[in-house]
């Protein structure tokens, strides 16, 4: 995704259309449920990617270091956040406005937003299994 973000010169408009945050470990930097505005894109540090089972316990999907993205599925699909993030040490986090996003995608040929929906709707199913 970040070499996606590169050939679409996003890049070269950054301070367009994002901000910087720092999170402390422990922060919740998205949570599950709640609609998408921005991707996140780790500057520095590491994150816990998680879902509550349904009766609330803590399934660890993995964890993203420095350079990885993560938030970019609720803003394809418009579909809420599929997993809670939260710091597992100093974080600091670039997010990329969504509606921004878009509209780059926008520029591709159809099949590119077509293929990016059907594959964010596989890895919602396997992870639902």
């Amino acid at each position: 995704m970040a070499q996606y973000l590169r050939e679409l010169d996003i890049v070269d408009h950054m301070s367009e259309i994002q901000s910087r945050c720092m999170y402390n470990a422990g922060d919740a930097i998205l949570e599950e449920g709640h609609p998408g505005s921005h991707i996140c894109i780790i500057e520095k540090g590491k994150v816990e990617v998680w879902k509550s089972d349904s009766g609330g316990k803590k399934i660890v999907l993995g964890s993203l270091s420095a350079g990885q993205i993560f938030g970019e599925m609720s803003i394809i699909d418009k579909s809420p956040r599929a997993a809670t993030v939260t710091a597992i040490e100093p974080t600091i986090i670039i997010n990329i406005d969504g509606d921004k996003l878009l509209e780059a995608l926008r520029q591709c040929p159809p099949i590119i937003a077509t293929l990016l929906k059907t594959l964010i709707t596989n890895l919602k199913n396997a992870q639902s299994k």
